[in-house]
């Protein structure tokens, strides 16, 4: 079968066969993130993979100890895909196949040849005080990273980042208070993946109050959950805390 190429007048590339036309996709990136995104995610952040693969092959040639492989893992191989993971939440199988990669590597499994893995990654993931290896869990890293990014966004409402979005998705409410709608970014459905994960760790600091409802925000220091646990009325649902507070004996 014979192929020619040539670049029609929008811009596109194809190549012409005689079952037929075929147009070549391909993956626009900007600053090294992919800004176009399809239905296979998979295929999209498969570079992730790739270039993690490639460290890990080239160590199995050399011969580590299993301090050095540590130092390796924790500071290169699961490092690689950092930047990537502070922008987008990467699909759930893309991080169980890093963690394969990682987990074979520390076992010392070869092309043909499987060794046996005395401990599950669950485990080697744990903290080295409770029985583990303190390796990063890549699914947990990805969104704490993508916590950094809504905690930053909910803090400083006035940088470059929270400007943008907020005018994009929550113009009139706050980032907590915005919804999960129809045609929304991946980046900003990344960065939303993480909202739960910082509500139940975050809580307001009482100042004026102004902000902080009685009965639905988290304000309460050492109390179960951060909430008030029984309201008297309705009422004190969207009550604000300045409300409760005497300004004049403080």
């Amino acid at each position: 079968m014979s192929f020619s190429r040539n670049v029609h007048e929008d811009g596109r590339d194809r190549i012409h066969s005689r079952v037929g036309v075929k147009t070549v996709l391909t993956h626009s990136k900007y600053l090294g993130l992919p800004v176009v995104f399809g239905k296979s995610k998979k295929e999209v952040f498969g570079t992730v993979i790739n270039r993690v693969w490639k460290k890990i092959k080239g160590w199995k040639e050399k011969f580590l100890s299993r301090a050095g492989k540590e130092v390796l893992i924790k500071s290169v191989a699961q490092a690689i895909p950092s930047y990537i993971m502070s922008c987008y939440k990467l699909p759930e199988s893309i991080c169980q196949e890093i963690e394969a990669m990682v987990a074979k590597f520390w076992w010392g499994s070869k092309e043909g040849e499987r060794k046996v893995h005395w401990l599950s990654w669950n485990k080697m993931a744990r903290a080295k005080g409770v029985g583990g290896m303190g390796f990063q869990g890549i699914s947990e890293f990805n969104t704490s990273l993508l916590g950094k990014q809504y905690w930053r966004m909910l803090t400083k409402e006035d940088s470059l980042l929270g400007h943008i979005f907020k005018s994009r998705y929550y113009p009139r409410v706050s980032i907590e208070d915005s919804s999960t709608g129809f045609n929304l970014s991946y980046a900003w459905r990344s960065i939303l993946s993480a909202r739960d994960l910082v509500q139940k760790g975050s809580g307001w600091r009482i100042r004026t109050g102004e902000k902080v409802t009685v009965g639905k925000d988290r304000w309460i220091p050492n109390g179960v959950g951060c909430k008030v646990g029984v309201l008297l009325n309705d009422q004190g649902v969207g009550m604000k805390v300045s409300e409760m507070i005497n300004h004049d004996g403080g």
